[in-house]
């Protein structure tokens, strides 16, 4: 309906009753106090019917005490005037009745009213007005006035959510659309119209104010916005039931023609504000927006802790006017009003995020509800959607069943190759491909997080390089029974098509804590295979474990993630076994301290398949290595304490075609027991010994590290001792080339026996 534009109201009373024969005196009404108690609505003046904007209702209280309702533009008061029940005094002498009120300070109004005649429905009589000003005589009016007695009071009647439009012809507001209007009791009330996708939408008004005395019903409104006026609307309630309401109105055109105006009203039967607290405690999904399946990417879930706090879930990207949003049961305030829930989440110091919801309707099993959500920076609207939304409750919640190792494939929608995902407690997974027949290699993303609230499973994730953009993934988790897991999810493709995808997993058996224990318990075990592929010798590393909370690595890396490099003899660790992942502790110094974490797949008396992943934690800093995808093979006992043969002096020479240090020539290493060795040099038919310094090494197991400083450069070799005896020693190696091609070496050396300097 379209509303008009009139001032500001001032409060002002008039009323005056003229009698039908000026020639004729009346004899005095002895009853006239009781009878005149009521509402008195007025009709006419000077015999003119008059038009519903120009109408006043007296409520005459007592004999002492009066209330005047009525709304005037200054089209028909010299000011505006709004008197929503304007109290004012009375007295009563014989047949006239006397109302005097002071609107503001200095302002008097006198109403001199004679009753001609009185009955149970009618009062005609003589009405005379009189203002004044600070004692200086601002109005006199006298008129001839029929008022209709009103015996019904629709002021509670009208409280709640209407929707109707206009049933006549002529209106001088309307604009032939549905609309809505929420009557409150505190006076105010809400206007709502239909935006673009025929959704309801609360107009933005700087304020909104209404009132009923007896059957008038009055209504004012300012528009935002810079330069907006006030609006003004009246209306007769010509009947109004439990569920449906009509209004009529006489309005006047310019040129005094009148007609009648009709509107007809059903009400909305929303929740009380007792069954909306009471109903929607609980966890719920989006389901349909605007009257059409919800796509599962713009999917949210709202969980009611109680009539004042809640939690919202959400991952939209896909809403511009929203912007990115990542919501893993981010909290929100709740302030409930009769059926319209108000949420509110502080972003930062600059956004705010404000969503109301006006729930029409609300179940054990369904919730709908007109949302609008709106975005604010300092104040400023910075993005606004609405929409017709049905929730449905659920009762799962899958955010602890998910946890684990999960291995499957597509079985509609897209590509069926299988994949595996890991989902840790911390939010955060791994996602693995599947190379060759039974290895599983982990991808490096720059960061990979999921949330599962409910049903939803809302995963992104970044690949690791420059210049890569977030990518962001929708599930719905369908069910999770036993070691199955099946996810669907309702898609849109370019054309705008729909489709829909499902996804089918198996929980991946990974091994307990105590079963991991079993296996490694006074154990030594040593680089296999990295991310599927054969280790270099020089990736290579040795874990012993002592005890049940003691081991030691070995390990030679040329670089750190510190920019330093790593020469680890049996560096001494700290373990714990936590469910299936082995936690490594190493302070190295007061500076610097290792953790290692072991997230084991699979072990059995021969292998440990597991993710390795180190955070080095120093001076300050916190520098996470690359997690790797780890093959470690089980080390048996040697045949003798390498350790202690290779002490003493050995000549040997490569006996493969490539060497990475080797020139082809006869060479002599001597090992002592200070972990230090000498090089020797031939000169001639003579060995002497090498300028390298800091020559040191280490055997762990098979592994032999060796480290040495040449002209103030260190240099690295690394070595699998393939077998060792009282007089022989071979050594093996997988290298690999600046092209990236791995090639075995192997160099055979012999005990010099006797042999001094």
């Amino acid at each position: 309906m379209k509303k008009t534009l009139a001032a500001i109201a001032v409060a002002m009373m008039s009323i005056s009753f003229v009698g039908c024969d000026k020639g004729k005196e009346v004899e005095p009404d002895r009853d006239l106090a009781n009878k005149i108690v009521g509402k008195w609505m007025v009709a006419e003046t000077d015999s003119k019917v008059l038009p519903t904007n120009e109408k006043i209702v007296y409520e005459i209280v007592s004999a002492t005490k009066a209330y005047v309702s009525l709304s005037f533009t200054d089209d028909v008061a010299d000011v505006p005037v709004w008197n929503n029940r304007r109290e004012a005094d009375v007295a009563i002498v014989g047949n006239n009745v006397t109302l005097t009120h002071s609107p503001e300070p200095g302002k008097t109004v006198v109403v001199d009213l004679h009753v001609d005649a009185i009955t149970g429905t009618t009062m005609i009589g003589k009405r005379n007005v009189t203002v004044r000003k600070d004692g200086g005589l601002v109005k006199s009016d006298e008129s001839m006035i029929r008022c209709e007695k009103v015996d019904v009071d629709y002021s509670k009647n009208i409280l709640g959510l209407w929707e109707g439009k206009m049933t006549s012809d002529q209106s001088a507001f309307d604009d032939g659309q549905e609309h809505r209007w929420e009557f409150k009791e505190d006076g105010t009330f809400v206007f709502y119209i239909k935006n673009s996708k025929g959704i309801w939408e609360a107009k933005d008004d700087e304020f909104s104010q209404w009132f009923v005395a007896g059957k008038l019903l009055c209504t004012r409104w300012k528009n935002a916005g810079e330069g907006a006026v006030e609006n003004r609307e009246w209306w007769e309630i010509a009947a109004v039931g439990w569920s449906s309401m009509v209004w009529t109105a006489l309005r006047e055109e310019a040129d005094g023609s009148q007609y009648t105006a009709a509107f007809t009203m059903e009400k909305i039967v929303a929740p009380s504000q007792a069954e909306l607290e009471k109903s929607i405690i609980g966890k719920w999904m989006s389901k349909e927006i605007n009257r059409e399946p919800f796509l599962t990417d713009n999917k949210g879930v709202f969980t009611f802790l109680n009539t004042t706090s809640a939690y919202m879930s959400s991952s939209v990207n896909s809403r511009p006017e929203l912007g990115d949003l990542w919501h893993d049961l981010t909290p929100l305030d709740v302030d409930i009003t009769a059926n319209i829930v108000y949420l509110t989440h502080q972003l930062d110091e600059h956004k705010t995020l404000n969503i109301s919801m006006i729930v029409t309707s609300i179940n054990a099993d369904e919730m709908q509800a007109d949302v609008s959500g709106t975005l604010m920076e300092d104040g400023a609207i910075i993005g606004r959607v609405s929409d017709h939304i049905l929730y449905e409750k659920i009762k799962e919640n899958y955010r602890k069943p998910i946890r684990g190792l999960w291995e499957g494939r597509r079985t509609a929608g897209g590509s069926t190759e299988y994949h595996r995902w890991e989902y840790l407690e911390d939010g955060h997974y791994n996602f693995y491909r599947k190379v060759g027949e039974d290895q599983w290699v982990k991808v490096e993303d720059e960061f990979a997080e999921y949330f599962v609230d409910g049903r939803l499973l809302c995963t992104r994730w970044k690949n690791a390089g420059e210049g890569t953009v977030e990518n962001r993934e929708w599930w719905e988790i369908r069910s999770i029974e036993e070691d199955t897991m099946i996810w669907t999810a309702l898609r849109k493709n370019e054309l705008g098509e729909q489709y829909v995808e499902s996804f089918v997993m198996h929980k991946v058996p990974v091994p307990t804590a105590d079963e991991i224990m079993q296996k490694i318990k006074a154990t030594k075990w040593m680089t296999e295979k990295i991310n599927g592929e054969v280790a270099l010798t020089n990736e290579k590393a040795v874990f012993t474990f002592f005890s049940r909370t003691q081991a030691t690595i070995s390990a030679s890396f040329a670089e750190t993630l510190s920019g330093e490099k790593e020469w680890a003899t049996r560096r001494e660790f700290d373990y714990v076994i936590e469910n299936n992942v082995i936690t490594l502790t190493c302070k190295v110094d007061e500076n610097t301290t290792f953790v290692d974490e072991m997230i084991v797949g699979a072990i059995d008396d021969e292998n440990i398949h597991c993710l390795y992943r180190r955070t080095q934690y120093q001076d300050g800093r916190t520098l996470p290595f690359p997690s790797m995808n780890l093959e470690l093979r089980k080390q048996e006992k040697t045949p003798v304490n390498y350790g202690s043969y290779i002490l003493g002096t050995w000549e040997g020479r490569a006996t493969s075609d490539h060497s990475q240090y080797d020139d082809g020539q006869v060479h002599r290493w001597k090992y002592d027991d200070k972990l230090s060795f000498t090089y020797y040099v031939k000169d001639g038919d003579n060995w002497v010994p090498s300028t390298n310094t800091s020559n040191e090494y280490c055997i762990d197991g098979r592994l032999l590290l060796t480290r040495w400083v040449d002209n103030g450069v260190e240099y690295r070799e690394w070595w699998e001792i393939m077998s060792l005896d009282d007089q022989t020693m071979i050594w093996g190696a997988i290298r690999q080339d600046e092209y990236g091609q791995r090639y075995p070496v192997s160099f055979a050396l012999t005990r010099v026996e006797y042999w001094k300097e």
